[in-house]
C-alpha cells in the first residue's frame, strides 16, 4: 500500500505527463509542486513507484511516466470527487435547452460537449429501448458431446449457437437443463439474469453465460453508429503521429467500429466505466482510454456517452464531464417520458 505521500507524488506525475507527454523528473515535481521534501527524496519514493509498477521509465536516466496501474489508481482515487464549474454546468444547460425537445440534437450536442470539455474524443449513442427479456432457451442433441442452443428473445429474436459439451449429454438431460433455467430466467432482462445466475452446474453456467453475451450483442446493436467528435483531437496527440497508426483510427472513427468494444462495456456498468489500455477489448485501442456511462430511463430507454482518448487522458476532467452531460441528458430523456 503506497504512503500518502507517494501517492501525491503519483498524482503530480500523472497530472504533468498528461500536460506535457514527456517523462516527468524529480526536479520538476519538486520545482513545480513543492511536496516539501527533496529531489533526492523524490527520486527514492518515485524508484518505489518504479518498483511497485506505477511508474515506468522509457530509459534509465528519464524520469517516470504512468503506467496503467498508476492511471488505475489515479482513477480510483478520483471517481467521486470532480464536478465542473458552476459557470460550465449553467453553459451547457443553456445549450441543451437552446435544442429542448429533439433527441437526436441532444444525442449530438452531448458528443460534441465532451468533445470540447476534454479536447479528445467525444462519443453519444441515441437513447434506445433497453427492454430486452429472454423468451426461453431451447438445447438440441447433435452429439454426445455437441448441442444447439437456441436463444429465443420476447422481441422475436431468435439466436442459435453450437456448444460443446464437456460430458455426453442425453437429449432428455439437456431438456431437464433448459427447464430449469427457463423456470429462473425466462422474462429477465439479460442485466437481471447476470445478478442472479448463482448455484449452477458448469453447463448451465455455460448456456447461461451464452445466452447473456448474445442479448448483450443484439442489444449493442442498436449503438452501433454512435455519434462521435473530435478525431482532430485525437490524431494530434503524439501517441497517434505514425503514420500506419493514424489511419487505422481514421478507419475506425468512420466506421464505428473503434467504439463496437465499448458500447456493451457501459451498459453493464454502474456508473461511470473508466477503460484503460490493455482494458480494451480491440487492439487498436490498448494505447486508448475511455471514460463511459449510460443515460436515460434505466432498462427503458438508454443510451452511451463518454469520452475517448489516449492513455494520457485528462482523466478527471472526462469523468467530470462525462457524468454531468449524461445526468443532463438523464433528465431530459425522463422528461419526454413524463405524462
Amino acid at each position: 500500500m503506497l504512503t500518502q505521500r507517494r501517492e501525491r507524488i503519483l498524482r503530480i506525475i500523472v497530472d504533468v505527463y498528461v500536460d506535457t507527454a514527456t517523462p516527468v523528473p524529480s526536479e520538476a515535481v519538486v520545482r513545480r509542486h513543492g511536496v516539501g521534501v527533496s529531489p533526492a527524496t523524490v527520486r527514492n519514493d518515485m524508484a518505489g513507484l518504479e518498483e511497485e509498477g506505477y511508474i515506468e521509465r522509457p530509459h534509465t536516466s528519464a524520469g517516470g511516466i504512468p503506467s496503467e496501474k498508476g492511471y488505475r489508481l489515479y482513477v480510483g482515487n478520483m471517481l467521486g470527487m470532480q464536478r465542473l464549474s458552476p459557470a460550465e454546468e449553467q453553459r451547457i444547460r443553456h445549450q441543451f435547452h437552446q435544442v429542448e425537445g429533439s433527441l437526436e440534437e441532444w444525442t449530438r450536442l452531448a458528443a460534441s460537449i465532451i468533445t470540447e470539455a476534454v479536447r479528445n474524443v467525444g462519443i453519444a449513442t441515441f437513447p434506445k429501448s433497453m427492454d430486452l427479456r429472454l423468451k426461453r432457451l431451447e438445447l438440441i442433441s447433435l452429439h454426445d458431446f455437441l448441442a444447439l442452443l437456441i436463444v429465443i428473445l420476447h422481441q422475436a429474436s431468435l439466436k442459435r449457437q453450437m456448444i460443446p459439451l464437456g460430458e455426453a449429454q442425453t437429449q432428455e438431460e439437456l431438456t431437464a437443463i433448459v427447464n430449469k433455467l427457463n423456470a429462473l430466467f425466462s422474462g429477465l432482462r439479460y442485466s437481471e439474469i447476470e445478478a442472479r445466475k448463482k448455484g449452477l452446474t458448469p453447463l448451465e453456467m455455460q448456456v447461461v453465460d451464452i445466452a447473456i453475451k448474445t442479448m448483450e450483442e443484439e442489444a449493442s446493436k442498436a449503438f452501433e453508429e454512435p455519434f462521435a467528435d473530435g478525431l482532430r483531437y485525437l490524431l494530434s496527440q503524439p501517441e497517434f503521429s505514425e503514420r500506419t497508426r493514424m489511419q487505422g483510427f481514421v478507419d475506425g472513427f468512420e466506421s464505428g467500429g473503434l467504439f463496437k468494444g465499448l458500447i456493451p462495456e457501459a451498459l453493464k456498468a454502474e456508473g461511470l466505466k473508466v477503460i484503460i489500455g490493455s482494458e480494451n477489448r480491440d487492439d487498436l485501442m490498448h494505447d486508448c482510454s475511455a471514460v463511459l456511462t449510460r443515460y436515460g430511463v434505466p432498462g427503458v430507454l438508454e443510451g452511451v456517452v463518454g469520452a475517448l482518448g489516449p492513455t494520457r487522458l485528462a482523466y478527471a476532467r472526462a469523468m467530470a464531464s462525462v457524468a454531468y452531460v449524461s445526468a443532463m441528458l438523464s433528465h431530459l430523456v425522463g422528461s419526454l417520458n413524463t405524462p
